[in-house]
């Protein structure tokens, strides 16, 4: 406001000034007329008297001169017809350091030429009235002392004409503007810095009319909003009334808060809400937010309303994401704890279990067929390995069950399965196998294979009530790394994918939470242990898998196991099946168990088949033994987790002095054993407790033999 103030009082001034020096030219025109008919009419008049005249209106002109021209603030130079001045005001002099020479003329002037004012300066000469572009000045190159700064003029030139209205004199204004020009730079820079600001901000920007109508946006608004041309056209429209379109009943609050802001002025910060819910199709629905703050005038009244709005949604889903991992990773835990717990039991009730399929077995190698005893002994037998099958499943779903990984065609594995499968699921459930189309490699213990198709595929017929279809695809997949930053089970890298899906009765979303628990079931009392699933879960976290789910109520079930492929090499032999091996010896054999029922019992064992057992209750004792025993030991037999020294421990240290030595390790709680302790070495072996007297005589041959 103050800039366009100075201006209309330049232009006043100017006007004022002009209308000035034509009322000079004609007081001096209306004297010399005056004077000319005076001398006509009284030519008698003295020439005293002529001359006292014409004295005093020259005193009466030089005084409107000096009152309106050389006081005035402007500067003002006064040049003939010719070009060259004829007057100057004080303020000239101190606007460009020097009073003009008479010599110079001002249409030839360098301070104009130099600034391409040749036909403005024609304009003037030939009588228009000019207003001339700002141009710089430095007083300084004319006279040293003055400030070596350079200041901005405006100017203005137009000519008075004489009687026969052909230019007689011209007058030349000069107004300096350098504040004006200063505050217009600073105005434009902060305009255009403000501008900047608004179009690199990560925030929507717009700007209302206190009836709605859009003034100001920016690109980052536009883009949310996925506002069009036409929609930015009637946006742009002048609107007469406040227009507030409501999404929805939800947001009819939202709607009122901010019609008082437009209304009554204030601030308000708006709810989350999404783009997409306006009733129209977005391309790329928003979760956004708004902040609306209106700018009022001296009156308080609104006159614009500026919003602010906030793109959240990458937010909302890396939060989203963020507990979706937490609660992963509380069910890992969860997991984990259980499976710890669970490994636990199943190490103490191992060993017991040892104890009695030992004595029940040998028992039984030496009871008549015939004897009633032979029954009981039998039953007791039949029992204590259904109990080993059971800690063997909590084991696996606690992922330290021991195993005997082969290389598997995934595809022939499952092909070998479907005659026992199709037996186990009934006429009444059409089974599909939709092999893939390649050899699916997998580094797989083929038991352990058996038993995630067997437990996954009795869930499935359980799961339709009457007809229904059980499906089985294998096909192959590439984790990439992006996936497992959201996936923790997953590693990136190839897969093989097993798929087993069917079209029961689904479950819950409550059910699918807990279905990995151990004793988790939905079956009735009698029908299930509800170690099915958990040992599924064990066996493919064991083999560095990971397994997926997807159900929905009365829609069916797919579940979707990952196993790593294994990379087919020239040494790669696949394997299907087991050799049949010999079970009797006359070895000498080291047996070391600190458990001394276990001890007494898999000597026994042993002894039935001929060997010679030496036996040790500790570590300890078992190195005395080797260093004392002056014959060969042919295998050591030891169990892995002992006092004072482990099984490793011990086999490294016999191990020293007896090269040929072979080593069978035991345990009923493994902990992941073979990978901690490297225990897979070429003359290393494992046997998992309990096991049976058959179990345990035909590994002591294979080993012996050299047939594994």
């Amino acid at each position: 406001m103050g800039i366009g103030f100075e201006i209309f009082l330049i232009f006043i001034i100017c006007i004022l000034a002009m209308l000035l020096l034509m009322a000079i030219f004609k007081i001096k025109r209306a004297t010399q007329l005056i004077q000319d008919q005076q001398a006509l009419k009284e030519e008698e008049t003295t020439r005293d008297d002529s001359l006292m005249t014409s004295s005093k209106n020259t005193d009466n002109s030089k005084l409107l001169q000096d009152a309106f021209i050389d006081n005035n603030p402007i500067a003002i130079q006064i040049v003939n017809q010719n070009g060259y001045t004829v007057h100057f005001n004080q303020a000239f002099e101190d606007l460009f350091a020097l009073p003009p020479k008479s010599e110079n003329n001002i249409f030839e002037d360098d301070r104009l030429l130099k600034h391409h004012f040749h036909d403005l300066l024609f304009q003037v000469k030939r009588g228009d009235t000019v207003y001339f572009p700002e141009f710089s000045y430095n007083a300084h190159d004319k006279n040293p002392k003055f400030d070596n700064k350079v200041i901005w003029i405006q100017m203005i030139a137009f000519s008075i004409p004489d009687k026969n209205q052909q230019p007689d004199i011209y007058i030349f204004m000069y107004q300096n503007v350098t504040a004006k020009r200063m505050a217009i730079d600073a105005l434009r820079q902060s305009e255009s810095l403000a501008r900047a600001v608004i179009e690199n901000t990560a925030t929507g920007i717009s700007v209302r009319s206190n009836t709605g109508q859009l003034l100001l946006y920016n690109e980052i608004w536009r883009k949310i909003w996925e506002v069009d041309k036409d929609s930015l056209e009637e946006e742009l429209a002048p609107k007469e009334n406040l227009i507030l379109k409501c999404w929805d009943n939800a947001y009819e609050d939202y709607i009122r808060k901010i019609r008082e802001v437009y209304t009554t002025g204030g601030e308000y910060f708006g709810p989350e809400i999404n783009t997409g819910s306006k009733g129209i199709n977005k391309q790329n629905p928003r979760i956004v937010t708004q902040q609306y703050k209106s700018i009022c005038n001296d009156e308080g009244e609104v006159e614009r309303v500026v919003i602010l709005t906030s793109d959240i949604t990458e937010r909302k889903q890396a939060e989203e994401e963020r507990l979706k991992l937490q609660a992963q990773l509380s069910h890992s835990q969860k997991m984990e704890s259980i499976g710890r717990l669970a490994g636990g039991v199943s190490h103490d009730f191992n060993n017991m279990l040892s104890v009695i399929i030992g004595y029940s077995d040998i028992a039984l190698l030496n009871t008549e067929k015939n004897s009633p005893a032979y029954n009981y002994i039998t039953e007791i037998n039949k029992a204590a390995v259904k109990s080993a099958n059971l800690t063997r499943q909590l084991l696996a779903f606690a992922r330290k069950q021991a195993f005997n990984p082969i290389v598997l065609d995934l595809n022939q594995a499952v092909n070998g399965m479907k005659k026992m499968l199709s037996r186990l699921l009934g006429e009444h459930i059409k089974f599909t196998f939709l092999p893939g189309k390649s050899e699916i490699l997998i580094h797989f213990d083929p038991s352990q294979l058996d038993q995630i198709l067997a437990n996954l595929c009795v869930n499935a017929r359980d799961a339709i009530l009457e007809k229904g279809v059980i499906v089985i695809e294998t096909s192959t997949i590439v984790i990439e790394e992006t996936f497992t930053q959201f996936n923790p089970d997953f590693k990136a890298g190839e897969y093989a994918l097993l798929t087993v899906s069917d079209n029961g009765c689904g479950m819950s979303a409550e059910t699918l939470e807990h279905i990995f628990e151990p004793f988790f079931t939905t079956k009735e009392i009698g029908k299930g242990t509800g170690l099915g699933l958990a040992t599924v879960y064990g066996i493919i976290r064991q083999n560095h898998g990971a397994i997926e789910v997807y159900s929905e109520l009365n829609k069916g079930s797919s579940f979707k196991i990952y196993l790593p492929r294994y990379m087919k090499t020239n040494e790669t032999n696949v394997d299907t099946g087991h050799t049949q091996l010999m079970n009797k010896g006359t070895e000498t054999l080291l047996l070391v168990e600190d458990e001394q029922v276990l001890l007494n019992m898999t000597k026994d064992m042993l002894s039935l088949y001929g060997y010679e057992v030496i036996c040790a209750n500790s570590a300890k004792e078992a190195i005395n033994i080797s260093n004392s025993w002056s014959g060969p030991i042919h295998l050591l037999i030891t169990d892995v987790i002992m006092p004072e020294m482990n099984g490793k421990q011990l086999s490294d240290q016999i191990l020293k002095s007896r090269k040929d030595t072979k080593c069978l390790y035991m345990s009923g709680y493994t902990d992941n054993i073979i990978e901690q302790y490297h225990l897979n070495d070429n003359n290393k072996f494992f046997l998992q407790k309990p096991f049976n007297i058959e179990d345990l005589a035909n590994l002591v041959r294979k080993i012996l033999d050299n047939e594994v």
